[in-house]
């Protein structure tokens, strides 16, 4: 018996469970990257509102955890629907310090908007799909997470506009 090719059909099956996360990103950012330069515009040009951020604690707060956050402690991590073609549901927020972990804020994908794509949509320029996966790639885009954990971190410290 020949274990050849059943070597490698597990090799392959777990380059593609290792790396399916790094080619959704990929694909997503090459397919609005494109969409961006057919429509002559850029990410850099791109504004978004951080109206639809959930917050699942009230703010400013009192708690010893959240009164002594920096900057630093307030993490962001993408959340996936699936390890195998996954799709990006949205995105948490957390305070982490000292072993300890509180999630404070999520923004889901399908409530983000951006004025610019809802224009493209209401103009019949781009699909729902489309719309989506850009979408999708702007909340995974490290610009637009580190515009997401200033804003957290402004609100958990009191200085935000609410």
């Amino acid at each position: 018996m020949n274990l050849l090719p059943t070597i490698l059909f597990f090799i392959l099956a777990v380059i593609i469970l290792l790396s399916s996360r790094p080619f959704m990103y990929w694909v997503l950012r090459w397919k609005t990257e494109r969409r961006l330069r057919k429509f002559q515009t850029s990410l850099d040009d791109l504004h978004f509102s951080f109206e639809e951020l959930a917050y699942f604690v009230s703010l400013p707060n009192r708690m010893p955890l959240l009164a002594s956050a920096r900057f630093e402690d307030i993490v962001c991590e993408p959340d996936f629907v699936s390890f195998l073609f996954p799709k990006l549901k949205g995105l948490k927020f957390y305070v982490r310090k000292n072993n300890e972990e509180l999630l404070i804020a999520y923004i889901y994908v399908k409530h983000f908007r951006s004025p610019y794509f809802d224009t493209l949509v209401f103009k019949n320029k781009i699909n729902d799909q489309q719309y989506h996966e850009m979408n999708e790639y702007i909340l995974l885009e490290p610009s637009t997470q580190k515009a997401f954990l200033e804003e957290v971190y402004s609100r958990v410290k009191g200085q935000g506009d609410r």
